[in-house]
């Protein structure tokens, strides 16, 4: 229904309008909220939204420290914590990097070019469906490797 006075209005009596801000919702005037979101994303964007050289060398990094902290025996070394603050920090950016980028729309365009896949990924019923007859099937293969193996080494404990 419209109201001239109030603008578009629903069956109760509401204001429906659009949020102002995207931390705005459900009909809350939250107007000190929007400084702050704008503020939040500023400093995800600062920390976590890098340049693509950086992105490109976060794998790199992630390796060199952690081979540094496993392979060279620095596990009580107090540096280790900043070795694995810094790994974190650098997958973090890579998560970002990939789902800000295209590689994720790819993917799911990619998805959706098979009817039968593009089904499975938008209707979630058949997406639990499908994942639970999976995983099902990986627990009866493993299952009959074990008895297979069990039988071939003559063990019983390995028998069901």
């Amino acid at each position: 229904m419209l109201d001239k006075r109030y603008g578009a209005m629903d069956r109760f009596g509401r204001d429906r309008k659009a949020p102002k801000h995207a931390c705005e919702g459900k009909g809350r005037k939250t107007e000190s909220a929007a400084p702050l979101c704008g503020s939040l994303l500023r400093m995800f964007a600062a920390v976590f939204v890098m340049p693509a050289p950086v992105v490109a060398l976060c794998p790199a990094l992630v390796a060199a420290l952690m081979a540094w902290v496993f392979f060279l025996g620095n596990e009580a070394n107090p540096l280790s914590y900043a070795a694995y603050a810094v790994s974190v920090w650098a997958a973090a950016v890579l998560v970002v990097a990939c789902v800000r980028g295209r590689l994720v729309q790819a993917v799911h365009g990619l998805l959706h070019r098979n009817r039968a896949i593009g089904r499975i990924v938008d209707d979630r019923d058949r997406r639990f469906v499908v994942g639970a007859c999976i995983g099902l099937g990986i627990d009866v293969l493993w299952a009959a490797g074990n008895l297979a193996y069990g039988a071939w080494t003559s063990s019983l404990w390995r028998w069901p």
